[in-house]
């Protein structure tokens, strides 16, 4: 199993995210998902097959019509996060 995380998306009500879930549904590697809609950020968290990447899950999200940001990872990111 394998999270990818997006900091910020431009999903923005249960209409939007029963699109995305349409997207993922077309990927059986995409196990689940949860967007925090109360968060101004809309954070999104997606469970994958380990063998799927970053961009293949932004893919989907972008198909659907949104986009996201994925979040920085490593010492890097943790120090610049915003």
């Amino acid at each position: 199993m394998k999270t990818h995380t997006y900091s910020n998306t431009n999903i923005k009500c249960a209409a939007c995210e029963a699109k995305i879930q349409g997207a993922f549904d077309q990927d059986a590697r995409v196990s689940s998902f949860k967007v925090d809609l109360a968060n101004d950020n809309r954070p999104l968290v997606v469970e994958t097959a380990d063998d799927m990447t970053t961009q293949e899950v932004s893919a989907l999200i972008y198909q659907a019509g949104y986009e996201a940001k994925p979040e920085k990872k490593g010492l890097f990111g943790k120090i610049f996060k915003k």
